[in-house]
């Protein structure tokens, strides 16, 4: 499902820079997620709120449509 928001510019990103990223690779990288939609920078402790939120929801109310 993630998929297909990000085909029509509608996704979300959650992006974490390593130690051996620089400023210039991470720009670029978030330059391009931004063509998908939101992108934003998250910490190692966000992943899984992130993956939470923006992974799983729109699965929720396509389920409950199917009923």
């Amino acid at each position: 499902m993630p998929n297909t928001p990000i085909s029509v510019g509608e996704g979300a990103v959650g992006l974490m820079c390593g130690s051996s990223v620089t400023d210039e690779q991470h720009q670029l990288v978030h330059a391009l997620f931004s063509r998908a939609g939101v992108a934003v920078d998250i910490t190692e402790d966000q992943v899984h709120a992130f993956i939470a939120a923006a992974g799983s929801s729109p699965v929720s109310p396509s389920r409950s449509s199917r009923r």
